[in-house]
């Protein structure tokens, strides 16, 4: 099988694609929290809500914590 290099039209710059990057970076963690509150609003246990978004339990924790 033969590759043909594969060509495309630069639109940004790579410190330009970093900002972005750093930017849904924050997001990302933000949507975590906040699905990690539903669940645990939805009598989830701090150990299976973690584990449905993918921290650790000690962030979990630290996450309830920030809340009072």
């Amino acid at each position: 099988m033969t590759w043909k290099k594969f060509y495309m039209k630069r639109h940004l710059s790579v410190e330009e694609l970093d900002q972005k990057i750093r930017g849904l970076k924050q997001n990302l963690k933000v949507l975590k929290k906040l699905l990690f509150i539903k669940n645990w609003y939805q009598d989830e246990s701090v150990e299976n809500s973690t584990n449905l978004v993918g921290v650790t339990k000690a962030t979990g924790y630290n996450w309830l914590k920030d809340l009072k």
